[in-house]
């Protein structure tokens, strides 16, 4: 029963809607990854550190090599 002032929706294929793929475990956690380290870098330019892109690659030194870096400038 049609009622005047209501639009309904008919059937059209065009509408149908496909399910969707679960995302792969894999691809959640390099979404969760880019996410935090986005987020880490917004932070730190709120903070007012300069940060690059070039940042978030580069490699950290060892602990060890810290660790000594800081024995020789304790010796003086």
């Amino acid at each position: 029963m049609a009622v005047p002032g209501v639009v309904t929706r008919r059937h059209c294929p065009a509408h149908e809607v496909s399910p969707l793929k679960a995302p792969s475990l894999h691809a959640k956690k390099a979404h969760c990854a880019k996410t935090r380290q986005s987020n880490y870098s917004a932070s730190l330019r709120l903070a007012g550190i300069d940060v690059t892109p070039d940042d978030a690659e580069r490699k950290l030194p060892a602990r060890e090599a810290i660790l000594e870096a800081y024995r020789q400038q304790a010796k003086g």
